[in-house]
């Protein structure tokens, strides 16, 4: 099917845009940048005949979703790099950056509302300072509005481990 050129490199995240036929959107990171990144997203309009480099996040991107014209990137934080979470209003145009961490964490799953791309949610794990200790916690965000802000639904310690969320699901008939 054709697809980004990198040698050696590897697809970390795919989101096939549900509404408009034949884009996709993939995060690709160079041989050898396991966590490091950085990723490439790349943008196909044309049902992957070619690719188009959309952002450079500077993070390894593991997470993408896309509907209307908002995508959403999750990615992982080594800690103290700051931004984890990307969104674009604008069909991948444009970027921000929309959540900061100074602490190592990973988002590796985002889901969409079927009807309002504005509302998403996003699953991943993160270390951070509870009390004296300092754990991994698994971790859902939800945005309402397009991605400019998240706000914790849910946060899993486990006693004695490390936790983490490796997908998240919005149910498609009951949101």
């Amino acid at each position: 099917l054709g697809g980004p050129a990198v040698s050696g490199g590897q697809v970390d995240a795919l989101a096939v845009h549900p509404a408009i036929a034949d884009t996709v959107y993939a995060a690709v990171a160079p041989e050898g940048a396991y966590d490091t990144g950085p990723t490439t997203i790349y943008k196909t309009t044309d049902g992957a005949d070619s690719w188009t480099p959309v952002y450079g996040p500077g993070h390894q991107v593991y997470a993408l979703a896309a509907a209307g014209t908002n995508v959403y990137a999750g990615a992982f934080n080594p800690g103290g790099e700051g931004e984890s979470i990307y969104a674009s209003r604008d069909s991948g145009v444009t970027w921000t950056p929309v959540y900061t961490t100074y602490d190592r964490g990973v988002w590796l799953d985002i889901s969409l509302h079927p009807a309002d791309p504005d509302v998403a949610i996003i699953g991943g794990w993160q270390y951070h300072q509870a009390g004296e200790e300092h754990v991994q916690s698994g971790l859902v965000y939800k945005t309402e509005d397009g991605g400019l802000t998240w706000t914790p639904i849910l946060t899993d310690t486990p006693t004695g481990a490390e936790g983490g969320i490796v997908s998240v699901l919005i149910h498609p008939t009951n949101p």
